[in-house]
């Protein structure tokens, strides 16, 4: 805004020639008054300062990078961690699994009809024992005894042995059928021995 008449400058009045102390008086007091009256404010510059969003603690090329190096770390860990879960879940299963147990089972056979004995064993025999969840593994007749026979049956376990011996021994095709055509036949003159065995370690 224009200063106040009062304060106008009066050059020829104040000239340098006529008073030089009073224009020096009048330029310092002038400059006072301008310093007053001036319109010109000074206001806080709305760019305030913020800390920096790229600062190396907030930084998302930063996040990234520890995210791609995290995952970089686990990806090479995941192989140890899968072969170590792995492991300790076979020697739990292998702790609480029981081992099969077999039985070797040697019987007498009839003079002359080891023939007919071996076609009722595997025609007859095999299946329905399988069907109560006994594996027969092997047969043989014996080379020094043309007579005895020698055979092999697994259980799948030692507990589960006397329910699945029940489940052939107490079956209807053994009651009512095998047990009855045997002994008409005669096949077999008797048992010699039975082992009770479990796998070698």
């Amino acid at each position: 805004s224009p200063l106040p008449s009062a304060l106008s400058p009066q050059p020829s009045a104040l000239s340098p020639q006529s008073d030089r102390t009073a224009y020096f008086q009048f330029a310092i007091y002038r400059q006072a008054q301008l310093q007053k009256h001036s319109p010109l404010t000074i206001h806080h510059s709305p760019f305030t300062l913020h800390p920096s969003p790229l600062t190396p603690h907030h930084s998302p090329l930063t996040l990234h990078s520890l995210i791609m190096k995290s995952l970089n770390r686990l990806s090479l860990l995941l192989p140890v961690l899968i072969v170590t879960l792995l492991g300790l879940s076979s020697s739990v299963s292998a702790a609480h699994h029981e081992e099969p147990i077999i039985e070797v089972r040697v019987y007498k056979i009839a003079p002359g009809k080891m023939d007919e004995w071996e076609r009722f064993f595997h025609d007859k025999l095999v299946e329905p024992q399988e069907k109560a969840g006994i594996k027969i593994i092997a047969a043989y007749r014996t080379l020094e005894d043309e007579n005895l026979f020698v055979w092999m049956r697994q259980f799948s376990s030692k507990a589960n042995m006397a329910a699945e011996r029940d489940g052939f021994y107490k079956s209807e095709a053994w009651l009512n059928t095998l047990r009855v055509e045997l002994k008409e036949k005669g096949l077999i003159e008797g048992v010699e021995m039975v082992y009770t065995v479990s796998p070698s370690k």
